[in-house]
């Protein structure tokens, strides 16, 4: 379905398109049945008409049982109750007892539909996986009560009149299945209540030492899932906080530890166990409030990835007590903004995730078949984080094509959020298909890049990257293959002094992408990108999977010096941190120095300095023809294939991403990474 043209390329447009106005559009057909009916129009007409709400209701209640965790009861009430009523209105006042009984039970259950929504809601979720405990986490499915008045209402409105005590039977059996699937909500709601009551038996017989607070948005599970083995090696007993039915159901799905579940700002006291002593988070949600407002827990700030972008270096991380990075470039990025913080906020603790990312074996021209990784990020939640190349997916891809690589695509989990990058996902997965029917190359995309494969494997399959502002690209940097960077949002020649982590990377003007004149058009471009872009062309056949493709690539390990397993060993130690930045003009520049506080900080708590002065640091001594730039443009800036032929070449940045390595990830020993995280983390819990 395609977003109309006056919405904009925006997630709040999306949102607008995708629920608020079919919502109102059918609201608004119920009620022309009931004025139809009520102005003594034809009964066919009606009965059609009422019939088509239903159908309305039926679709959109489908289409959000896909799409949402939430409960289905309660939705769409008044448009079933309008069709039902405007076809019994015509009856009147003739109608016979058994047809008004059965249309008087039918409306009852509907009615009861939103005090049925707020039970199940107050009743499900609670607990989880606690030891000791048995705990129910499902019940009766509250979606049944939609279905079962819907089909009631269907039936009594096209056939109601024809066969009326057939229409009660149908509506007493449907009140009947409410009070059962009810019942067992009911059982389900005394289960909570007697949970409660034992929960400070509980705490007392697991006395956990921490917990991870999580709240997200559905589709964010990767948010906890890279942390969550870290912190179980940490080696105490812990839960997770979850706030939203979704989360729960996310973290329930997904891991086997216990999970409280607490929606209310009041219910958040119930998980203060008398043991318990820091607080984890994965990210900067709102709802983190709830807990940062208990002054005796250690509060601690993980994030969930480590990038240039403006999300990155929030003044919130300042409302927690620590602030856990992966290197002095995430400190520096705080001081460049000019955001004040304590000397002791951040501590550097690497990225553990990354140390199972395989090193570099060698250039990419000694490879016979390379694999390139394409990994766009998301549009992001406003304009000024809107990173994405993903809009033009299908172009990138094309030039890796051309190159002859073998491509692995795996865009951000968010991709289905904006209309425009859901277009650009399934372009690039059509030029995929239709390049695998007609050649050898068996490229990975789909649920076998985003889900069978971790971000790491993905890493390990491939021989080089393309990606945007985004945590990928410092992970990346720990193979120390080469990649690029599409300049979305930024001049490309002020790139590299927004975003540092491109100092090492093959900078594409994202407006220009495949020629090197700039031109009116080409600014156009880049001032256009945030509205919409015309809908890629895709059919039903170019989005068909060709054969596993994982799979096969897979069974080519061999083929490519890159293409390794992911290591599991995890040994534990600590190292030192970087001094300066890459490139920086003068050597041996300090890694931080006093400066005043900046407006709003805290009095008397300094702000850390950049590191070598970053914003000033010199470009790379690479002339533009060196690098394939157009004249009088930054020699970091090129085309698609300047780019594409540099890695091809002598790949210059190499030396430069080494060093990259260092400032944005720490200077940890590649035996010992994995291990600085447990050791921070356990001084706290």
């Amino acid at each position: 379905m395609s977003r109309p043209p006056f919405l904009p390329d925006i997630p709040l447009g999306n949102i607008v398109w995708g629920l608020e106005l079919p919502l109102a559009a059918l609201n608004g057909w119920a009620l022309t049945v009931l004025a139809v009916a009520w102005s003594h129009g034809p009964r066919p007409l009606v009965v059609v008409m009422a019939a088509v709400a239903c159908a309305g209701a039926g679709a959109l209640g489908a289409r959000r049982a896909r799409t949402e965790r939430a409960p289905l009861v309660g939705n769409y009430v008044l448009s079933r109750l309008a069709a039902l009523c405007a076809v019994f209105s015509l009856s009147l006042p003739a109608a016979a007892w058994n047809r008004v009984a059965a249309v008087a039970a039918a409306a009852g259950c509907l009615m009861a539909e939103p005090i049925a929504r707020a039970f199940t809601a107050q009743a499900f979720p609670y607990a989880a996986a606690f030891p000791g405990v048995k705990i129910r986490t499902v019940h009766a499915p509250t979606a049944i009560i939609f279905w079962a008045n819907l089909a009631a209402v269907f039936l009594l409105v096209v056939a109601g009149d024809l066969w009326p005590t057939a229409g009660l039977v149908v509506a007493v059996a449907v009140a009947l299945t409410n009070t059962v699937v009810m019942a067992d909500v009911a059982r389900f709601a005394i289960g909570r209540l007697r949970f409660n009551s034992r929960l400070p038996l509980l705490w007392e017989a697991m006395q956990p030492t921490f917990a991870v607070h999580w709240q997200a948005t559905r589709g964010s599970i990767h948010q906890l899932t890279m942390w969550m083995d870290y912190l179980k090696q940490l080696g105490r007993p812990f839960f997770v906080i979850t706030r939203t039915r979704e989360n729960f159901i996310e973290v329930t799905e997904t891991f086997d530890v216990p999970v409280l579940h607490r929606v209310g700002l009041d219910a958040v006291e119930e998980a203060l166990s008398p043991s318990l002593k820091t607080v984890f988070y994965v990210n900067t949600a709102i709802l983190n409030d709830h807990m940062l407002r208990y002054p005796h827990l250690n509060h601690i700030q993980l994030n969930h990835g480590d990038s240039d972008k403006i999300a990155s270096y929030s003044p919130v991380f300042r409302a927690y007590d620590k602030d856990f990075v992966a290197g002095q470039a995430a400190i520096d990025r705080f001081a460049a903004a000019g955001l004040a913080t304590a000397s002791d906020f951040f501590v550097i603790v690497g990225r553990p995730q990354v140390a199972g990312v395989a090193p570099s074996s060698g250039p990419v021209r000694d490879l016979a078949s390379p694999v390139a990784l394409y990994a766009p990020t998301w549009t992001g939640n406003t304009k000024d984080s809107d990173y994405t190349s993903l809009r033009r997916g299908p172009e990138i891809v094309q030039a890796l094509l051309d190159r002859g690589c073998t491509v692995i695509f795996r865009p951000h989990p968010y991709w289905a959020k904006n209309y425009a990058t859901q277009a650009g996902r399934a372009a690039v997965v059509a030029l995929l298909n239709r390049d695998a029917a007609v050649s050898d190359r068996r490229h990975v995309f789909g649920p076998a890049a985003e889900t069978d494969w971790s971000i790491i494997d993905c890493f390990n399959h491939s021989d080089l990257m393309i990606s945007d502002v985004s945590s990928v690209v410092n992970d990346y940097l720990y193979s120390e293959k080469p990649f690029i960077m599409m300049a979305v949002t930024a001049e490309p020649d002020d790139f590299a002094t927004e975003f540092p982590v491109a100092r090492g990377a093959y900078v594409v003007d994202y407006a220009t992408l495949s020629h090197s004149p700039t031109t009116a058009g080409d600014v156009q471009v880049r001032e256009l990108q945030h509205r919409r872009d015309a809908d890629f062309p895709t059919t039903a056949g170019d989005v068909a999977a060709v054969g596993n493709p994982g799979q096969a690539l897979v069974a080519r390990g061999g083929a490519g010096p890159n293409r390794v397993a992911v290591p599991t060993a995890m040994p534990v130690a600590s190292a030192g941190v970087p001094t300066a930045v890459p490139g920086a003009a003068s050597a041996g520049a300090p890694a931080t120095a006093p400066a005043a506080a900046s407006d709003g900080a805290r009095a008397g708590v300094p702000a850390a300095a950049p590191t070598a002065a970053i914003r000033s640091a010199p470009r790379l001594d690479a002339g533009a023809d060196d690098l394939g730039g157009a004249t009088g443009a930054s020699p970091r800036t090129q085309t698609l294939a300047a780019a594409l032929e540099a890695i091809w070449g002598d790949d210059p940045l190499a030396p430069v991403r080494r060093e990259l390595k260092t400032y944005c990830l720490g200077d940890i020993p590649r035996a010992e990474y994995a291990g600085r995280f447990v050791e921070e983390a356990a001084k706290y819990v």
